[in-house]
């Protein structure tokens, strides 16, 4: 797994290395993929506004399958994005993007019952 924090940027980044399974659900962070949110997220320094997720995936999910990524810090949800058949990325647009300090950012991946194994590629995005 590579990591990337570009903190002056006010951009972070991961890629999870190794392909996370259909039916399955992840929190994708700076740790790359858990099965749990917990120590998994960006700790952000101060209050900062989220302006947006981007995730790319390395394979297009199944006909009729999806694979769907929810951004959070902590419990709250800020928005979320769903890849289907044909397509390879997707961008969450944050519904409520101010994010208080010392919480953790993380995505939740959420792979469909037969949507195919896929690596997956991520950066959120934030100012102060």
């Amino acid at each position: 797994m590579k990591k990337l924090a570009l903190i002056g940027s006010l951009i972070v980044a991961a890629v999870f290395g190794v392909a996370q399974a259909q039916n399955t659900t992840v929190a994708l962070g700076v740790n790359g993929a858990q099965a749990s949110s917990i120590n998994t997220g960006w700790i952000v320094p101060t209050t900062v506004t989220l302006t947006s997720a981007t995730i790319l995936v390395g394979t297009t999910p199944a006909a009729g399958q999806t694979f769907t990524f929810t951004l959070f810090d902590g419990a709250n949800n800020h928005g979320s994005c769903t890849i289907n058949n044909g397509s390879f990325s997707c961008t969450i647009t944050p519904t409520s993007p101010s994010v208080a300090a010392s919480q953790q950012i993380f995505i939740q991946s959420v792979f469909s019952a037969t949507s195919g194994s896929s690596n997956i590629r991520y950066v959120v995005g934030y100012s102060s």
